[in-house]
């Protein structure tokens, strides 16, 4: 299983943080990811992809940083990210969906089972797994305030 480990002071990430990680760890996730459409980024299809994240046993390291001008968030390694405090969203479902993004960004970078980068892609293109899977993230996190 994908865990995110946080452990700064942010009480809006550690709570992103603790969600993302339900979501990581529920079924419903990875059926959701199984029934999209072929992406334009790998040649895997969505049941593939489903399969190889929910078996991925990685840990994510989430740290942060403080810049203004900066992006959102900064690829670190395979093993985690960096996310910008000042750019991050409060809201948790926003927040979610970023993380889970980068998580699969990281994951793809391991240069093993998934490869986001065999097909030439536009990164502007929303037909995209990374971008697809925080959607879904996202979803699912703003759903379970109404369940």
């Amino acid at each position: 299983m994908i865990t995110l480990i946080f452990s700064g002071h942010s009480t809006s990430i550690s709570k992103a943080v603790q969600r993302a990680n339900e979501i990581l760890a529920s079924d419903i996730f990875y059926e959701k990811i199984a029934s999209l459409p072929q992406m334009c980024n790998t040649r895997l299809s969505s049941p593939e992809i489903a399969t190889i994240l929910k078996t991925t046993n990685r840990k994510i390291i989430i740290q942060t940083f403080w810049n203004p001008f900066g992006a959102k968030t900064k690829n670190k390694s395979s093993y985690g990210f960096l996310v910008n405090r000042k750019k991050i969203s409060t809201v948790t479902a926003y927040a979610v969906n970023t993380l889970i993004n980068e998580t699969i960004h990281a994951i793809g970078s391991l240069e093993n089972e998934i490869d986001l980068s065999k097909l030439p892609y536009d990164e502007e293109e929303e037909n995209i797994f990374p971008w697809k899977i925080g959607v879904i993230a996202e979803i699912i996190s703003r759903a379970k305030r109404y369940a």
